[in-house]
């Protein structure tokens, strides 16, 4: 039985460094576009866009700008309220979605890193800003 595991997981480490190794002995100077990507143009991606790596068209959108900057804050409150006393920010499992209490769940790295890059979009750094305090707290995991 040892032996059956032993041989399945050989395989399994063959298959990953076949999938490593194999394409570097493909041309350099070829360069694969998959056709699906020449079909049509590509969506704008909604996570550059919040970051402001890419740019948003706001033409077709019609806003109230102090409704925005009021559900802005709004949601900065909440934010700077969830956050756990180590610094962090959790949202839970997969299996409880229905916890909504932010300080009845563990923090978890890709949380944390989300809600400082929402604080970072915001104006705030380490040393300036009104949540600030908030962000250095998560680096230094207080």
């Amino acid at each position: 039985m040892k032996k059956n595991y032993l041989k399945m997981a050989g395989g399994i480490v063959i298959i990953i460094l076949a999938c490593f190794f194999l394409p570097s002995f493909t041309k350099r100077d070829t360069i694969y576009v998959h056709p699906a990507s020449c079909a049509k143009p590509q969506q704008p991606c909604v996570f550059k866009t919040l970051l402001g790596l890419e740019p948003f068209d706001t033409a077709a959108v019609i806003h109230n700008r102090e409704l925005v900057e009021s559900s802005l804050r709004k949601g900065l409150v909440w934010i700077a309220a969830a956050q756990l006393d180590n610094g962090g920010w959790g949202a839970g499992t997969h299996n409880r979605q229905d916890v909504y209490d932010p300080h009845a769940v563990a923090a978890d790295p890709a949380t944390t890193a989300l809600v400082g890059m929402a604080l970072l979009r915001n104006g705030n750094t380490l040393s300036k800003g009104k949540y600030a305090e908030n962000l250095l707290s998560s680096t230094l995991g207080s």
